[in-house]
């Protein structure tokens, strides 16, 4: 049977309604007061022979309800979930969706209602989108550049406070590491049809989605809505190529930051302790997005010219598989939902919580094929498994010092010495 590849691409608009954002809320309960910047759902369509998958980003923190809502797009499209990646940018600036216990015991019965529409807006968008995105296949070729964009830096600084007898603490917490190695491979495909047409783009850097977090739309401390650093690279890779859909997605970033942020971090020069101050004004922030933006869609730009489409017939192969390792809680182990969806030469590999850049290093390198992208927060809500910390993290994070220190996912579940050998044997299996 013919491999012939057939691509098919949709995006659709999932910004809130204005009258329904005072009901929504984000990360830590921010409520919003605004929009900064729409948000989409975008969907990637691929047929080889009778092998269809579909490749699903949405704007937003954590793809919402995968429990119910991938069964579903399962039964309605005829793909088997294991061939459906369903994954989130991670803006830290879109409101959530999902009842997640941590951050929604803040919600009123108001908000939880408002959440609840939101919802069943997404849910029809996303299936529809699915349906024109299928609807669209037609004969196209695919190939991809393997580069690296500079706009990324590790976040787990390390500190060292001193007290009053002058005695030294080291500690962690979340900063600038300028010191620290990090994984910048920019992993950019390009979907055209036989024509040359651009149909699609998937693009994939190791980077948080986190500069416009608590940018004060309204000076009261409410949110303006933002696709972040994502959003806009998607929506000017589109622009340029009128037409086309551009799915941009989180590689290995659990510690992971842009080289800037909405705020400055740094240790006081009188004792070493923590200091975090925030701006004041979005737009301040909003302009250091811009310039974020502009360097990272030049890498973009220049990898989406240098790639030559000479894949035309394209095997689609899949897994999915749970990595189990031992956990600090009794009887449960520490649980990572993996997912491999290889296009020819190119495995995407969703990982059901964030993993750290390290541990994304560890997977590609094991990884058999030619190119291979780490997807962080596919499907996560299934079994979070939250912060993927790497050995070192772990033991510094447990350091004791008389401060407050904190880096996120610093209490992980996860024992040292297991998680990097499991997901290596794993993916060996899943894609040898």
């Amino acid at each position: 049977m013919s491999k012939q590849l057939y691509c098919g691409a949709a995006r659709v608009d999932i910004t809130p309604a204005e009258e329904e954002l005072s009901g929504l809320f984000g990360l830590m309960g921010l409520g919003y007061a605004g929009i900064i910047d729409r948000l989409s759902t975008r969907v990637i369509a691929v047929q080889s022979g009778d092998d269809k998958a579909l490749i699903v980003g949405f704007d937003l923190d954590k793809a919402p309800e995968p429990m119910t809502w991938l069964p579903e797009l399962a039964e309605h499209t005829g793909i088997a979930e294991e061939r459906i990646l369903y994954f989130s940018t991670h803006t830290h600036s879109a409101p959530l969706t999902t009842i997640r216990p941590r951050e929604h015991n803040r919600a009123t019965p108001e908000q939880r209602e408002s959440m609840n529409r939101y919802e069943a807006v997404l849910h029809d968008k996303l299936f529809a989108c699915a349906d024109e995105a299928l609807a669209n296949l037609r004969p196209a070729r695919m190939g991809y550049s393997l580069s690296s964009s500079q706009v990324s830096v590790n976040r787990n600084a390390n500190f060292v406070y001193t007290d009053e007898k002058g005695e030294k603490y080291p500690f962690i917490c979340e900063a600038m590491n300028w010191g620290a190695p990090v994984d910048r491979t920019l992993l950019t495909v390009r979907f055209e049809d036989l024509e040359g047409n651009p149909i699609a783009f998937f693009v994939n850097f190791p980077m948080h989605c986190c500069l416009m977090f608590m940018n004060n739309y309204d000076g009261e401390g409410r949110m303006g809505i933002s696709g972040d650093i994502s959003g806009r690279i998607s929506t000017l890779v589109e622009e340029k190529y009128p037409g086309s859909v551009a799915i941009w997605s989180s590689g290995a970033a659990g510690d992971v930051d842009p080289v800037l942020f909405n705020a400055v971090m740094y240790p006081d020069p009188k004792d070493g302790h923590y200091v975090k101050e925030v701006f004041e004004s979005w737009k301040t922030t909003e302009m250091l997005l811009r310039m974020i933006v502009g360097w990272h869609y030049k890498d973009v730009s220049e990898a989406i010219e240098a790639i030559s489409c000479n894949q035309s017939e394209v095997a689609i192969r899949s897994a999915l598989e749970w990595s189990e390792t031992p956990s600090n809680t009794e009887g449960e182990p520490y649980r990572i939902r993996m997912q491999a969806l290889q296009l020819g030469k190119v495995a995407l590999v969703g990982i059901g919580g964030e993993l750290y850049n390290s541990l994304g290093k560890v997977l590609k390198e094991a990884s058999p094929a030619e190119a291979t992208a780490v997807i962080n927060h596919n499907a996560s809500l299934i079994d979070d498994a939250g912060y993927i910390l790497d050995d070192d993290a772990i033991f510094r994070a447990s350091q004791n010092a008389p401060i407050q220190h904190f880096i996120p996912g610093g209490k992980t579940r996860s024992k040292p010495g297991f998680v990097a050998e499991s997901i290596q044997n794993h993916i060996r299996h899943m894609l040898g």
